[in-house]
């Protein structure tokens, strides 16, 4: 919810209306561009919901506007019986001074941790005396469990799986319980307890079958479980109309990993979105190898809505790929590259990890190199993200640096955010190398979209303004190239408007009535206005034709084709025909004018 409606109802509630369960979201609240909401806790308040317990979840966009007074007012007029709190290797400093806090302010509280960190560390997080309870793994029926025993006194610690607490001085270890193996079995999520605006996050499964070694998935298991195909249409079309959502993230790291499902889920998504006239996109994360198998996915995807995917590229080394146990190949890559961009309508971006095993200056030149490539193999579709390879406990790299090259230097990361700086480097290159190899990276990039750009084909560039102006959904090409640029930004604001229109849209029978209006940019004129020069932002356009100027000063939007070529042949004294003019003089000038989207039509 927004933070003036929250900060509202936190000051007007009554004792008699107190909250059972207050689940908090903390992870990296301290850089918003990272926080979002937690599915797993926002999972939890609901099936405490349906038990009819009373719960709340804050989100660290919620937290990041309360100073401490604010905060404590907030914990005694809640007065929670029990604390949650999802712990990461970004945020447990913070998880621990806002424990302690909760101790301070509400006598009584028992907090409960779970999440990642919690997963690997178990019982030893419990040295942290404020900490009541660990949960590793899934934590829905584990909590619900300590919900009735904390609150309603029904049932003993013993018998409650998967938590871990302290009892007489020592510690206990339950049993850890089964995975959930039907997420069916779960509630859909409430939305209402967090800010659902333009979009909302959604995971249809748990869990991934493969085994990346700088990946951690130990919080769900080995395995990969899903919701069914028709549980996800559901869920997706039902909060997509309650909520008016333009934008559905998927989460899910490998939410392609059943591509029989995936079509299904397509399916339905076309057949609702026809049936209930709902406009919406969505993003996802895809596998490279099952792209390559199941080509025939990317077309599906697109149909049912899908505007953005993002590929696992990491690094245009095969040995580091490898090491990493991607299971797939640079030419598999450059293979699934170029089917996307044979079907275009949609962007894709690729994640290179900077810092990676036995990484050196040879092997990060030839990832900027193949990074390159994919830019050009798909122009204005494809894209590259950066992060910095980050040992978390409970990975392979983590626990086993040496064997990839790596020295660890921030095991706790209290310096910044796990992958906005790098927390360890290789043998042959230094933290300082790595951040400044980053840079470079980026800056060749950017230049390499920038040259792109400028040929783009107009209907693709479109589309991103689309997907950002529309859907809140903003691509690197947007936000890294288009928006710079003044005169796209209102070339675009205006043709999204069915009112405007291209020349190359225009039936040659109905040129005569269109108005040619010029985009609004600054222009200058030179040698006492023998010529105007327009900076543009891909290309300059310089108009020196005495012809060409007229025209152009007459295409302001005030007049239409016909009575442009009318009132500038008796301006010019031409001997041309009214059909001459506009085929030898107008439309010329127009198509070099729309190359640098300086002109629009309307009618």
């Amino acid at each position: 919810m927004k933070i003036q409606q929250f900060l509202k109802e936190m000051t007007a509630r009554k004792r008699e209306d107190m909250e059972d369960v207050l689940l908090i979201h903390v992870d990296s609240y301290y850089n918003l561009l990272y926080s979002f909401y937690n599915l797993g806790l926002l999972s939890m308040a609901t099936l405490l919901q349906k038990s009819d317990f009373k719960v709340r979840c804050i989100a660290s966009g919620n937290i990041f506007f309360l100073n401490q007074h604010k905060m404590k007012t907030m914990a005694t007029k809640f007065s929670p019986r029990i604390v949650g709190l999802y712990v990461n290797s970004d945020n447990i400093h913070n998880v621990i001074y806002l424990a302690t806090d909760f101790k301070n302010w509400v006598p009584g509280v028992r907090i409960v941790v779970g999440g990642p960190l919690a997963t690997i560390r178990k019982e030893k997080l419990l040295d942290i005396p404020v900490f009541d309870f660990v949960v590793p793994g899934e934590g829905e029926f584990p909590l619900l469990g300590l919900a009735e025993y904390c609150i309603r006194g029904k049932g003993s610690l013993k018998d409650i799986p998967s938590i871990i607490y302290r009892s007489e001085g020592q510690v206990v270890i339950n049993r850890r319980c089964e995975p959930i193996k039907d997420l069916d079995t779960l509630p859909p999520v409430n939305y209402d307890l967090v800010n659902v605006n333009y979009g909302f996050f959604y995971s249809t499964g748990r869990g991934c079958p493969y085994k990346c070694s700088f990946c951690f998935q130990e919080v769900h298991g080995k395995g990969y479980r899903f919701h069914s195909a028709q549980r996800v249409v559901d869920d997706i079309t039902r909060t997509v109309e309650k909520y008016n959502s333009k934008t559905v993230n998927i989460v899910d790291d490998t939410f392609i990993a059943k591509p029989e499902r995936v079509e299904d889920i397509c399916r339905g998504l076309v057949e609702r979105r026809k049936e209930k006239d709902l406009d919406f996109i969505f993003f996802c994360e895809g596998r490279v190898d099952i792209i390559d198998r199941h080509p025939e996915l990317l077309g599906r995807l697109k149909e049912a809505g899908m505007a953005r995917l993002q590929i696992g590229v990491e690094t245009g080394n095969q040995e580091i790929l490898d090491a990493y146990n991607k299971k797939i190949t640079l030419e598999q890559i450059e293979k699934v590259v170029e089917r996307i961009a044979s079907l275009g309508g949609f962007s894709v971006y690729g994640n290179f990890i900077m810092g990676g095993p036995h990484e050196t200056r040879k092997t990060f030149d030839k990832t900027v190199a193949f990074a390159k490539k994919l830019l050009n193999i798909a122009p204005g579709i494809f894209e590259c993200a950066t992060s910095f390879l980050c040992p978390f406990p409970g990975t392979d790299i983590g626990e086993h640096p040496d064997k990839y090259g790596i020295i660890c230097i921030d095991r706790e990361w209290r310096k910044g955010l796990t992958m906005s700086d790098p927390s360890c480097h290789t043998r042959d290159l230094s933290i300082n190398d790595i951040r400044a190899m980053e840079m470079e990276f980026l800056d060749e990039i950017g230049r390499e979209m920038k040259k792109i750009a400028i040929s783009m084909d107009p209907d693709m560039m479109e589309k991103h303004f689309i997907w950002a102006i529309r859907y809140k959904m903003h691509t690197l090409y947007y936000l890294n190239v288009f928006s710079q640029a003044p005169i796209l930004e209102s070339y675009f604001s205006m043709k999204k408007s069915s009112k405007f229109k291209r020349l190359a849209d225009l039936p040659d029978d109905q040129l005569l009535e269109h108005f040619p209006v010029r985009i609004m940019e600054k222009r200058t004129y030179r040698d006492g206005g023998a010529f105007i020069e327009l900076g543009g932002y891909f290309r300059k356009v310089t108009i020196r034709n005495a012809a060409e100027r007229t025209v152009y000063e007459y295409s302001a939007g005030k007049m239409n084709t016909g009575e442009i070529a009318d009132a500038s042949i008796v301006d010019l004294k031409s001997s041309l025909s009214r059909d001459e003019f506009i085929r030898s003089v107008m439309l010329p000038l127009y198509r070099r004018l729309e190359r640098s989207y300086h002109i629009l039509f309307y009618r």
